[in-house]
């Protein structure tokens, strides 16, 4: 069985009550905000949403919190997704026509902006301004992580430390909110100290095996060689890079810029393995991850969110 078959094994019902809540949310008299909102948050693994349904179970929070907790955190990263696609003029996403494509920028920017909007609703009606607070510098940050990474498109002298500015800020401030949101509403600080180093570790070890799949295989939900070919110095390029003498790193980055070189740079990254490097690096998150975790009371909750973050890094798809 595939990683996402195991995925929809164990977690299929869950996902069903996260997709008729965030529907539920959604609710709009517009059409076309309705149409393309659906589009937008049905499919797709929503593992953001899904650690915040377990986060909320494993910190004793009632169900109906749990789902617009999950429900917002979704909305958030499904916006970030519409606007990523307009900026990057991305044709495809998990198969499929993005929504720039099928509706245009305007459309999918503006939707984009309600998610968010409608987000900021939700977290207002649950209350908790330590919480909204919280909501607020994430998504600040995600904002400065995207802006950080449209400046060093294309430089191949991009540093790793700037490299995981850009993926805490864009992937893993998210994570983290997902995963102690809860113990926030709970009132539990230690539990929120533990969820939050869960979710940070979780978000870089999910972004860097993202990473790899730009550049592994052809059977995989993203598209292979769009990290490429939009110019974004992830890690593995910026350790293939680090690897090569001045020579090949020239005529490689000439390549690039003339719109060719994936070849070149895929037969670089075998030679200098910083694919399995950086996945090792995502392994040793996922391990800070785990650790963290465990310092959580044992339930079934928990051991689901374990499940979920060693499958999240296993994963080829």
């Amino acid at each position: 069985m595939s990683n996402f078959g195991v995925m929809l094994e164990k977690f299929g019902n869950d996902w069903r009550v996260l997709e008729t809540a965030m529907c539920r949310h959604l609710n709009s008299e517009i059409a076309l905000i309705s149409e393309i909102g659906i589009r937008q948050l049905t499919g797709g693994k929503k593992l953001r949403a899904l650690i915040s349904l377990l986060s909320g179970r494993l910190c004793g929070l009632p169900q109906e919190q749990s789902e617009k907790m999950a429900s917002a955190v979704e909305f958030i990263h499904a916006a970030t997704l519409l606007h990523d696609d307009v900026v990057d003029e991305a044709d495809t996403r998990r198969r499929q026509d993005t929504t720039n494509r099928v509706y245009g920028n305007a459309a999918a920017v503006l939707v984009g902006d309600f998610l968010y909007s409608r987000a900021s609703q939700i977290f207002s009606d649950i209350g908790n301004l330590r919480l909204l607070s919280r909501v607020a510098d994430a998504t600040n940050q995600l904002s400065e992580g995207e802006v950080l990474q449209l400046i060093q498109r294309g430089n191949p002298e991009t540093a790793e430390e700037i490299y995981f500015s850009i993926i805490e800020r864009k992937t893993a401030n998210l994570f983290e909110i997902a995963a102690a949101g809860p113990a926030i509403l709970t009132e539990n600080t230690e539990r929120e100290k533990y969820l939050s180093e869960f979710g940070r570790h979780l978000g870089i070890a999910f972004q860097l095996v993202d990473d790899c799949l730009d550049y592994e295989g052809e059977d995989t939900g993203k598209n292979i060689g769009r990290d490429f070919a939009e110019g974004k110095m992830t890690l593995p390029v910026i350790l293939a890079f680090a690897s090569a003498d001045l020579t090949k790193r020239k005529a490689l980055m000439s390549e690039w810029r003339a719109g060719g070189g994936f070849a070149d740079i895929l037969r670089l990254l075998r030679e200098t393995g910083a694919l399995g490097e950086t996945r090792q690096r995502a392994k040793q998150e996922i391990g800070f991850a785990l650790q963290a975790l465990k310092q959580c009371l044992a339930c079934e909750a928990r051991e689901s969110l374990i499940m979920l973050a060693s499958l999240s890094v296993d994963r080829r798809e």
